[in-house]
This record gives C-alpha cells, sequence and structure tokens, in this order.
C-alpha cells in the first residue's frame, strides 16, 4: 500500500521529530493529543513510511540552512558578556563567561599528545641542566644585570 500525502497532523509529526532530537513516540504523543496509548509502536510506524522519512529530510536541510549563529558570534558575545561584567564588577559572571569560551574552543580538553620519548641523561648532563635552572632562577629573582655604561 503506497504512502498517503502528508496531512496536517503528520506534518506536525515531523516537525517536533525533528526538534526533539528524533524522539518518534514523543513526536507522536505531541502531534496525536488524543492519543492514550501506543505512542512507541505508532511513531515506530509512522517514522517507517517512505513520505514521513522525506519530508523529515527536507526539514533538517531547511533548518541546515537556516542556521546563521556560528561560533564566530558566539566567541564574540562571550567575549562583550566577559568585558560587561568586568566593567560591572562581577567577577563570578566573569569567570563564568571565560570558562564558556574555552569550553566553546574546546580548552577545557586536554588535548595535548605527546610522542617524543623521554630522554635519559647522564648523571654529568643532569649536574649541568640543574645548574643552568638555578642561574635562570637567581636571575629572575635577582632581576637583569645592570650594566656599568651609563
Amino acid at each position: 500500500m503506497a504512502d498517503k500525502a502528508l496531512t496536517a497532523v503528520r506534518q506536525h509529526f515531523c516537525r517536533e521529530y525533528c526538534v526533539n532530537g528524533h524522539n518518534a513516540a514523543q513526536a507522536y504523543r505531541t502531534a496525536y493529543p488524543n492519543t492514550r496509548s501506543g505512542y512507541n509502536a505508532h511513531g515506530a510506524r509512522l517514522i517507517a513510511k517512505d513520505s514521513i522519512k522525506q519530508e523529515i529530510r527536507r526539514l533538517e536541510a531547511k533548518s541546515v540552512l537556516k542556521v546563521d549563529y556560528d561560533i564566530e558570534q558566539c566567541d564574540r558575545q562571550y567575549s562583550d558578556i566577559i568585558a560587561l561584567a568586568i566593567k560591572l564588577k562581577q567577577p563570578s559572571a566573569a569567570v563564568s563567561a571565560i570558562t564558556g569560551r574555552a569550553r566553546l574552543r574546546g580548552w577545557d580538553k586536554d588535548t595535548q599528545v605527546t610522542t617524543e620519548q623521554p630522554i635519559e641523561l647522564t648523571p654529568e648532563q643532569a649536574e649541568r641542566y640543574g645548574r643552568m635552572a638555578d642561574a635562570a632562577v637567581a636571575e629572575q629573582i635577582a632581576g637583569p644585570k645592570l650594566s656599568k655604561e651609563a
């Protein structure tokens, strides 16, 4: 038996299915509010129909074209929120926005993968690198050496 043309209720089912994250039972419950049971079975039956599948593909393609909000816009909004939170002296709001921005950029995940093998140092090399590190720390604490040319 060939699928019938979509009725208004079936179109409503397709829209609900796309909006609710592809839950056919919930979409059926919303589109057919007078039905008291069998949402899973009815939803599965409708989802199997070619006309329903075509309508869902059409709606999803249409919704992809409508999305004009992108990561750059979200990033700009986070920047604006951070600036406003700092201006209003709301540090917790600034921290929340900074955290959101970091998550948006993927900085909340440890993505650094090292493929380098650890190197082994001779005792002499370890001593030399230790002295170099100590000298660098001492220079940071003391500040740069001043020349006597002035």
